[in-house]
């Protein structure tokens, strides 16, 4: 199966959340493994760890494997700071 990868920004907030919310959604109807590339970013508040969350869960109940090619500090550090580590499997990039 061919894999589907998504580059996040170096600053992901509420003002481009709509944005990152269409292109979660487009690649939801790929029908492809998913791969997220969020190694660049700097930094990323709550409303962006929803929206996150919420594609991932979305994408393992369509059957598709989701997993992080690259997974920065600051990232990793807010999911853990809400405690969704591991429901965004951060830990496994």
């Amino acid at each position: 199966m061919a894999e589907h990868t998504i580059q996040l920004d170096e600053i992901l907030a509420i003002a481009n959340v709509e944005g990152l919310h269409g292109v979660l959604e487009a690649a939801l109807g790929q029908d492809e493994a998913i791969a997220i590339n969020a190694g660049t970013v700097k930094r990323v508040d709550t409303s962006t760890l929803q929206a996150l969350l919420a594609f991932r869960r979305a994408a393992l109940k369509q059957g598709l494997a989701c997993r992080w090619s690259a997974v920065s500090e600051p990232l990793a550090k807010a999911a853990i700071l809400l405690g969704v580590e591991a429901e965004l499997a951060v830990s496994e990039s």
